[in-house]
């Protein structure tokens, strides 16, 4: 395989060339540590802090989701209001703080693995993929735990190729969406929240894009290919130009197509048809 081509899955069409940004979001290394019983309350008394913090972040992401994207969006962000809060999430937190003796972020990560195998083992794929909201939670109650703050992605200021391992919602959100051109991720799917996103939004996405986070870091300039999952570290001058020239046909293809949705839809034996849609966000309809 041509080291500088990388496969994955592309799941939202299009053809996005430019630099990339990595934003990596691994997830958080927890230590187990043990306490001294003086200390049990005041740890459980820091879980609720990083856990008010928390609701606090999400409810910020549920008003900009529903003011760029609408109330179903934001229906995603009060489901992880719902999951911080819940006392199925909290309560065995407090337990094993208190019953073992052990750092809050301990606590959080074991409670947080037992619920993600619990959604794996449902059959659904869809249902299956929501264990992915419960990582995006505990991973900011970690991060509110740690003192973190990565809402660094707000400022960019000119348009790029976003690079990443995965991209809960909770970043998806914050990130202003006319900058990007694309998404070449490392994780995630079809079915995940940024994929539909991204999708309702014309931004190409390619996902199971391994080793493109490595790749991104040591390049200048990424070319990616949404229909067919595949994306050119650095393009050659032949590439630049073939991918190029696709960019121009599929963003051509696209304005005759939007031209075509304000033509009556009339057969050609004169009979009126009425079109329905099934839409993700509202934008679509623009």
């Amino acid at each position: 395989m041509n080291p500088h081509h990388i496969r994955g899955l592309g799941v939202s069409p299009g053809i996005a060339i430019g630099e990339p940004v990595v934003h990596e979001t691994r997830p958080i290394s927890t230590l187990r540590i043990t306490i001294p019983e003086t200390d049990v309350e005041h740890e459980v008394e820091r879980f609720h802090e990083a856990v008010e913090t928390t609701v606090a972040r999400i409810r910020e992401n549920t008003d900009r989701a529903s003011a760029q994207m609408g109330d179903e969006y934001a229906a995603i962000f009060e489901a992880h209001q719902l999951i911080a809060s819940d006392p199925s999430f909290s309560d065995p937190v407090v337990e094993i703080i208190r019953t073992e003796q052990v750092n809050a972020e301990w606590a959080v990560d074991r409670v947080a693995g037992e619920l993600v195998r619990r959604f794996e083992a449902l059959p659904d794929a869809y249902l299956a993929d929501r264990k992915l909201d419960v990582l995006d939670v505990a991973t900011q109650i970690l991060n509110a735990l740690h003192g973190l703050d990565l809402r660094q992605l707000e400022t960019l200021d000119r348009p790029v190729i976003l690079v990443a391992d995965d991209l809960p919602p909770s970043t998806a959100v914050q990130l202003p969406l006319e900058r990007i051109l694309g998404f070449a991720l490392e994780m995630g799917g079809p079915t995940s929240h940024t994929t539909i996103i991204a999708r309702s939004f014309g931004i190409p996405v390619i996902v199971g894009a391994h080793g493109v986070c490595e790749a991104a870091q040591r390049s200048r300039r990424l070319a990616m290919d949404g229909f067919e999952g595949k994306i050119i570290v650095d393009p050659n001058p032949a590439e630049l130009s073939e991918y190029s020239s696709r960019q121009r046909e599929y963003q051509e293809q696209q304005s005759h197509l939007d031209h075509m949705r304000v033509m009556p839809t009339v057969t050609r034996d004169g009979r009126e048809l009425q079109l329905l849609a099934n839409i993700d966000l509202p934008t679509e309809v623009e």
